[in-house]
């Protein structure tokens, strides 16, 4: 595999089964994750397979509902919703089996075939509070948030 759209795919796949076994198939030996770097310094295949495990402990059923992908032979960017179950404590927030479904885009930098980047842009604040998180002003009142 080596064209950019097949080797997003692939990763995405990864993140909903967390399936990783493969991951030097389409994940470079120089893969730097940037999302991820306030909890890891690992690179190329350790990193992808740590996120993904780290993703799993916190939510089930993930799958990842493509939008659309746009790829050349240097870059996929490929927007999708991620559906998952919240099953144990992420970022502190305990679970309760919220179902959620967040639009994320994420995009790749790809070199001799393999993914060798990753950054992303997600709707964090609508994740946290689909799961529970609870936003206040600074002087404790609830920050009213729209909720789709």
């Amino acid at each position: 595999m080596t064209d950019a759209t097949g080797l997003a795919r692939a990763a995405l796949a990864a993140f909903a089964s967390g399936e990783t076994g493969d991951a030097e198939r389409y994940i470079g030996a120089d893969y730097a994750n940037l999302e991820s770097s306030d909890r890891s310094t690992a690179r190329g295949p350790a990193e992808f397979r740590e996120t993904v495990q780290w993703m799993h402990r916190s939510f089930a059923d993930i799958r990842y509902d493509e939008i659309a992908i746009l790829a050349d032979d240097r870059q996929a960017i490929a927007w999708v919703v991620m559906h998952a179950t919240h099953i144990a404590p992420f970022l502190g927030i305990p679970a309760d089996q919220r179902k959620v479904a967040v639009e994320q885009v994420h995009l790749f930098r790809v070199e001799e075939g393999r993914l060798t980047g990753h950054r992303a842009v997600r709707d964090d604040l609508r994740l946290l509070l689909m799961i529970g998180a609870r936003v206040t002003r600074p002087d404790g009142a609830p920050l009213a948030v729209h909720q789709r």
